[in-house]
């Protein structure tokens, strides 16, 4: 068996990996956007063995071709399947960065680039050149749409970095040439200029989001920011949901430069790609289809080959399509002053629901301590998790989870106080606000001020759940200031005991999020983003106004 095996890799191994680096291209296409939203755990271990086997393979097939081509039935067939192996290292472009921290390896993807470059080129003079067919215009062709691709997506991660981003932020003089070098002359209609109360919809949102994009730049590279005349103007037109929704769409965009090609697609040399890309992919076909070189070789060979140029030329043209449709195209189009065709984009993108797919995931990482801690400790799974040290992982896994939330609700009820919020008091603020000063209640302040900030947060947990359930059961020194705070609240008990446990741990969220790293925040939104992030930029847009 194990002969057989060997045999049969032997004959079919180079076959089969090229078509494997192919069939990842295409997964990773059909589930990379699933990051913008909450997802299942195997989804994203799916998604992130796909995004590391797709480059692995690549490298690893262009590295037997080299070699390997030689011995191969039909050398010059096999050997035109180089080039395609560098428009799969380019990946699609709803996906360059997996990690943050891949956009900082832009310098080691630049040196691979170089290398798969040469090697690929090696395969294409060693097998290909001397033929001088129009296998050899074809495999060219391909060629240079691999090093284009390849290359955008090197220069996508060198974009997600935080110094490219700072340097995009100018700080020029004079009111005129500051708008121009942040909003790029981005006009913004005023819907309620006719009626006041109106709320924006989310495609305008979105043109919203653009035009004032570089304030949510500024919140993740820690830049200085000038408030323009222009951020004034475009302050005053938000207010309540329309504010919250107007971040979301902004995350989303930030979402695009750090993990996506978007940052150089909507380019002119982005475009340009889009447009070279599917004709020169569709000229090798045709090249290829009538080529000499295909007759006599082995049908299976052929049919790869031709599965190869024409799923390439469909993945191109998905490419040029989502570009097209994509709101960074809707607000050059905007720009432009091309209103029939926005209308006609903008008609389309909303009969998907396209806009509406970039706000907050409207769901919440939850993570019970009471649980936790009074957790039967006999309980087989914990026994195992323990022996086997897994003991934290079993904890976080078995007592956290995601809970869908309201969106309408929360915002309904949170942005009308957020203005009295002071994010940096951890919940003081909030009681003085609500005329729980500290002569009269030293005991509750202490616990918000005396205390590390996750004894603070655990305090409070206790506390709200005991106060909601009424219940004073709770026993034992992981418990005694919680306990404290609830039978305070309880013992003056009023009809605005609920408005002051609210706004105290509103206060604490908004202390949590200015006080998490801009990186956290950036990781969390190839995950669907968290609230916690939403809050940042809100408060940051309060202080701002």
């Amino acid at each position: 068996m194990a002969q057989g095996l060997a045999r049969f890799w032997n004959e079919w191994g180079i076959q089969v990996l090229v078509l494997f680096s192919f069939t990842l291209q295409v997964m990773l296409l059909a589930f990379a956007e699933t990051r913008r939203r909450k997802s299942s755990a195997p989804l994203r271990l799916l998604l992130w063995l796909m995004y590391q086997l797709a480059d692995s393979t690549a490298i690893y097939t262009l590295g037997h071709l080299s070699v390997a081509s030689s011995k191969a039935q039909d050398q010059h067939l096999v050997a035109f399947w180089a080039p395609f192996l560098l428009v799969h290292l380019g990946g699609p472009g709803t996906i360059t960065a997996y990690a943050l921290e891949d956009n900082r390896l832009w310098l080691r993807h630049l040196l691979t680039l170089s290398v798969q470059i040469l090697g690929a080129a090696f395969v294409i003079y060693k097998y290909i050149v001397r033929r001088r067919t129009l296998l050899l215009l074809a495999a060219i062709l391909v060629f240079v749409v691999g090093v284009l691709r390849y290359g955008e997506r090197t220069w996508a991660l060198w974009c997600g970095n935080t110094s490219s981003i700072r340097s995009t932020l100018k700080h020029p003089k004079g009111e005129t040439a500051y708008n121009r070098s942040h909003w790029k002359k981005l006009r913004w209609p005023n819907p309620r200029q006719d009626d006041q109360d109106k709320s924006f919809g989310d495609e305008e949102l979105l043109l919203g989001a653009h035009s004032l994009f570089h304030v949510c730049k500024i919140r993740f590279v820690d830049a200085t920011e000038r408030m323009s005349e222009f951020d004034q103007t475009c302050t005053r037109w938000y207010g309540g949901k329309d504010l919250s929704g107007l971040l979301e769409m902004e995350l989303s965009l930030m979402y695009d430069i750090l993990y996506t090609k978007a940052a150089v697609v909507h380019t002119w040399y982005g475009y340009t790609i889009l447009v070279v890309s599917p004709l020169a992919t569709s000229a090798a076909l045709l090249l290829f289809h009538y080529s000499s070189d295909k007759h006599g070789k082995s049908k299976v060979n052929v049919g790869i080959t031709y599965t190869l140029l024409s799923g390439t030329l469909a993945l191109e043209t998905i490419s040029v399509a989502r570009a097209i449709g994509s709101t960074w195209a809707c607000a050059l189009m905007y720009c432009c002053g091309w209103e029939r065709l926005l209308g006609a984009v903008t008609y389309l993108r909303r009969r998907i629901g396209a806009a509406s797919k970039r706000r907050w995931s409207g769901s919440m990482g939850q993570y019970n301590l009471l649980h936790l801690c009074t957790r039967d400790r006999t309980e087989l799974g914990g026994r195992l998790a323990a022996k086997l040290g897994l003991r934290s992982w079993w904890n976080k896994v078995h007592y956290s989870g995601t809970i869908a939330i309201s969106t309408t609700d929360l915002k309904d009820r949170m942005l009308p106080v957020f203005s009295y919020v002071h994010p940096k008091a951890r919940g003081i603020h909030a009681l003085n606000g609500m005329g729980i000063f500290k002569n009269s209640a030293q005991y509750i302040h202490s616990t918000l001020s005396d205390f590390a900030f996750d004894d603070s947060i655990l305090f409070w947990h206790i506390a709200t759940d005991v106060y909601l359930s009424e219940s004073k059961g709770y026993n034992g020194p992981a418990f005694f200031h919680g306990r404290g705070i609830a039978s305070w609240l309880l013992a003056t008990d009023s009809g605005s005991t609920l408005e002051v446990i609210f706004r105290v741990w509103l206060e604490m969220l908004c202390y949590a999020a200015h006080h998490c790293s801009r990186d956290s925040h950036a990781r969390q939104l190839n995950n669907g983003g968290e609230f916690l992030t939403v809050v940042w930029l809100l408060s940051h847009w309060q202080n701002r106004a």
